[in-house]
């Protein structure tokens, strides 16, 4: 690394107040450059020239490293369940949702580098997306046990309630029950492309009424997210 690229790391470490983060997170890098770059959001990248990288490798990472610490917690959890049992279970704890409840703990918004706070506002995904590259980060700068200590400590007592909610693996057919019990009709879901980030959003509507949006990156995991966060809404979850 030369010294102008040691520079705009160091400048873009203290004008974010990143020292802050680590606080939150317990944990403090010895190379500030990936954390840097964990909290780089490609539109940010983009308006200035003289960066040349984003979060979007290590979102790659992240979210295998994520996928082994819930896998193997789970492995070691229910040592007499079978694999069906395993994967509904890795499907609610590693779930976009829990992923961005994690990070809207962690306040990344008053990290993230981004252009504006309406893009982070407008984006779930975002703070999915940088969650998974925190992960990684902290992976690659102390190991699998740094990356594990963080991520329980953040999520650990999260993790229970998570599990024994047995609707969260289907929060559309639960709003749909809802919805039928009450003789509101049927949600509709305006599921478009996502202008800001790859994927899609999707906004659920109930009785003609909007009651809240979701994203993800594919049309089906965007109206999954829309439907979690209804059912949230409604106090259903």
């Amino acid at each position: 690394m030369n010294q102008n690229t040691k520079k705009l790391i160091r400048d873009l470490y203290k004008g974010n107040k990143l020292f802050d983060l680590e606080k939150g997170l317990k944990y403090k890098f010895k190379n500030r450059a990936l954390l840097v770059k964990a909290l780089m959001h490609p539109s940010y990248k983009g308006n200035h020239p003289e960066i040349s990288f984003d979060y979007e490798r290590l979102e790659f990472l992240g979210d295998s490293v994520i996928a082994f610490l819930v896998t193997t917690y789970l492995f070691e959890k229910y040592t007499g369940n079978e694999e069906g049992f395993l994967s509904k279970r890795k499907g609610k704890i590693g779930s976009k949702a829990f992923l961005w409840e994690l990070g809207k703990t962690l306040h990344l918004e008053r990290y993230i580098f981004s252009p504006s706070i309406e893009l982070l506002a407008k984006s779930r995904s975002t703070f999915e997306n940088t969650f998974e590259a925190l992960m990684a980060a902290i992976y690659l700068d102390g190991g699998l046990r740094s990356a594990k200590k963080v991520f329980f400590r953040i999520g650990g007592g999260r993790l229970d309630k998570v599990e024994q909610n047995e609707n969260l693996h289907d929060p559309k057919s639960l709003l749909q029950e809802y919805n039928l019990k009450t003789n509101q009709g049927l949600p509709f879901y305006d599921t478009k492309e996502n202008p800001d980030d790859p994927g899609f959003i999707s906004s659920v509507y109930i009785g003609g009424k909007l009651l809240c949006w979701g994203s993800g990156a594919s049309k089906k995991e965007a109206e999954r997210s829309a439907a979690m966060y209804g059912c949230k809404q409604l106090k259903l979850l």
